[in-house]
């Protein structure tokens, strides 16, 4: 682990600037080695539409991406307790209208699928990342027992005191649980803000219960979305089907099932149900990369630049369409919704995210003609 300079510009747009923190080029997360190529150079540094230099490398021998290098564990602690929130535009202690009512939908959705698929019905559940916790709310009504952890302090503390939640402020590197004391652990998006991503895993090793649970929203490496809004310094790691089976296997998870279903009733997420079937071990990871299950530079460069292209004129169509419309967001949202015009918008109240869809696909047609690197 090699200390690299400081980013003093990144620093300075998430409202960090004048603090001082160490930065390390890391090896590999998967499989340890450091043979790396850069993927892309050009990403999300700040608030939306912020652009600038971001270093997104994958491995050149299990295909694992990551940022790289990346800052001391103490950067990431301050910025998730003072900073996340507002560069991520989530709002501030309070969460933002609809928000819980999501949490909750979603939660119940989950949890169905998990019960429908799987038949895993009942025991303890940790949220790993839980925000405000609300999406614990229908595993705690059918007999769960629920915790939740996150490292965004405000809103642990609403989830605690207007909720009544019983979340906590902490990290995934370090779980305030017992050993074995887990059936199952659910992360919705958690795994790729983990600033260690060996001990994270290493601690679900010891809280999960042999043949306990883990259920996975993946951060894809094959962006659906703007490339330069997707791949962002709020995220450290990006997986695809391979290098998301390797990532678990390292820790003796056996995937059961990856899969594209919208089980949250949204678009463009993938998951994995994880069985815990073994102890840690790196064989597990070359016994698989010697398999063949492994990712590429190749097909991922190739997929950025054919969907960038792709991008590019979507968002063209988008702002024409829009036009048409006279600049009602209203109706290009019923218009998307009802499959009039198609365009894959976040989830969440639909005129922000139409209002988001256009601002992005302005700054993708401004910036074109520029190296997408």
């Amino acid at each position: 682990m090699q200390e690299t300079k400081i980013d003093d510009e990144y620093l300075k747009l998430i409202g960090m600037d004048g603090k001082t923190y160490k930065q390390f080029d890391l090896d590999c997360e998967v499989c340890s080695r450091h043979e790396f190529e850069k993927i892309l150079g050009k990403g999300r540094i700040g608030r939306v539409g912020e652009y600038g230099p971001i270093n997104i490398m994958q491995c050149s021998y299990c295909g694992h991406v990551m940022i790289n290098p990346r800052y001391e564990s103490q950067f990431y602690i301050d910025y998730y307790r003072d900073h996340y929130k507002n560069v991520g535009n989530f709002g501030g202690e309070t969460p933002k209208e609809g928000f819980l009512d999501r949490q909750i939908e979603r939660g119940e959705l989950v949890r169905k699928y998990l019960v429908d698929k799987w038949s895993i019905v009942s025991g303890g559940m940790l949220d790993l990342g839980c925000s405000y916790g609300a999406t614990m709310i229908p595993f705690k009504k059918n007999g769960w027992k629920v915790d939740g952890i996150d490292p965004e302090k405000a809103s642990i503390e609403y989830g605690k005191k207007e909720l009544g939640l019983p979340v906590c402020y902490g990290y995934g590197e370090d779980l305030p649980y017992e050993d074995n004391s887990m059936d199952l652990v659910v992360s919705l998006g958690a795994l790729e803000h983990v600033h260690d991503f060996d001990a994270s895993m290493l601690e679900l090793d010891r809280v999960i219960k042999a043949d306990g649970y883990l259920f996975v929203r993946m951060r894809h490496n094959r962006p659906w979305g703007l490339i330069w809004e997707y791949y962002n310094k709020n995220h450290y790691r990006f997986f695809c089907e391979q290098t998301h089976r390797l990532a678990v296997l390292k820790y003796g998870f056996e995937v059961l099932c990856y899969t594209d279903e919208e089980i949250e009733g949204i678009p463009g997420h993938k998951y994995l149900v994880c069985k815990h079937t073994d102890s840690p071990s790196m064989e597990h990871v070359e016994k698989a990369i010697a398999n063949g299950i492994k990712d590429s530079s190749e097909k991922l460069k190739s997929y950025l630049e054919e969907h960038h292209n792709q991008f590019v004129e979507a968002a063209k169509r988008l702002i024409d369409f829009v036009e048409t419309k006279n600049g009602d967001l209203q109706q290009v949202a019923e218009a998307i919704d009802n499959g009039e015009f198609e365009y894959t918008i976040l989830d969440g109240d639909r005129i922000e995210a139409v209002d988001r869809a256009l601002f992005e696909a302005h700054k993708i047609v401004e910036q074109s003609g520029n190296n997408k690197q």
